[in-house]
């Protein structure tokens, strides 16, 4: 919680970005699927292509613009990013897209700290953030499954992948009817991290059949 410097911890990111590092796999086949995305939006493929094209796999790529921001931040602080020169740079790119954001809007933010939410999972107590995050619905899947022996079935098994991808699709439909930005929405997502919650929604699954 805040126990290193800020800037301490910048440091490696900000050197990845000024040096460089490898593309991987994956992160070169995504770039590639998504040209069309980067072709309308001229600021990301400045921040993500080389030579004006998707890095191909093992490509070093560099971002020298995102150094000198992430550097700054480890310098000033919150207001390197939401206020002066960059704060104005990316709201005159969100405006060129189509969008209404204002420099003002960034310079206004202000982030909630907010308890956190947390959930026994076989001795372990796992934390995640509370709405408006979807922190919660990892925090019911954990409930479910524990009702399971998933290392008796094994790792990437059948019936342990079956469980785990049921209990999240259960998880996942409790956060769309019943949660929200807590602001707009009364909802107490504790009443679904309770162990009687998970027992109820853990019946309907059918081991032998996907929802």
């Amino acid at each position: 919680w805040c126990s290193m410097p800020l800037a301490d911890l910048l440091q490696p990111a900000i050197g990845y970005a000024r040096d460089g590092f490898a593309v991987t796999r994956e992160l070169a086949l995504t770039l590639s699927a998504a040209k069309g995305l980067f072709a309308k939006y001229r600021g990301m493929a400045e921040a993500l292509y080389v030579d004006a094209a998707p890095p191909a796999f093992g490509t070093v790529l560099r971002q020298p613009a995102l150094a000198d921001v992430l550097d700054g931040i480890a310098t000033a602080g919150r207001a390197a990013f939401y206020e002066g020169p960059q704060a104005q740079r990316i709201a005159d790119g969100v405006q060129a897209a189509g969008g209404c954001m204002t420099a003002n809007d960034l310079a206004s933010h202000r982030a909630d700290v907010l308890e956190p939410l947390s959930v026994d999972y076989r001795g372990h107590t796992v934390y995640e953030t509370p709405p408006n995050s979807q922190g919660l619905i990892l925090l019911e899947e954990l409930n479910i499954v524990e009702g399971y022996d998933l290392a008796a079935w094994g790792h990437l098994s059948g019936d342990a992948v079956h469980h785990m991808v049921e209990a999240k699709k259960l998880a996942f439909e409790d956060r769309q009817r019943f949660a929200g930005d807590p602001s707009r929405v009364a909802f107490e997502p504790r009443r679904l991290l309770t162990k009687e919650w998970a027992a109820e929604r853990r019946a309907a699954i059918d081991p032998q059949r996907a929802r």
